[in-house]
């Protein structure tokens, strides 16, 4: 095998990168993501808990989900 047959033709794409785990995935990209996946059927990036959640809170944006032990002194600190 000749070193450039690992390469590809065609420009950089979500699907390329993708594609480098052809047959290996398990779960199936969101319409959104731009890519499709072979052979990933479960849907675990489309979890309807993670939606209402989302909806329940008012969205991720500005929230502080995981907090390690010293950020959590940190901010008791500051209060």
């Amino acid at each position: 095998m000749d070193i450039l047959d690992a390469y590809i033709a065609t420009a950089p794409s979500a699907q390329n990168a993708v594609d480098i785990f052809k047959d290996e995935w398990s779960s199936k990209f969101p319409a959104s993501a731009g890519a499709t996946t072979t052979p990933g059927t479960a849907v675990l990036f489309e979890d309807r808990r993670i939606e209402w959640l989302s909806k329940t809170i008012e969205g991720f944006s500005g929230k502080r989900i995981l907090l390690r032990e010293n950020d959590q002194r940190h901010d008791q600190q500051e209060s």
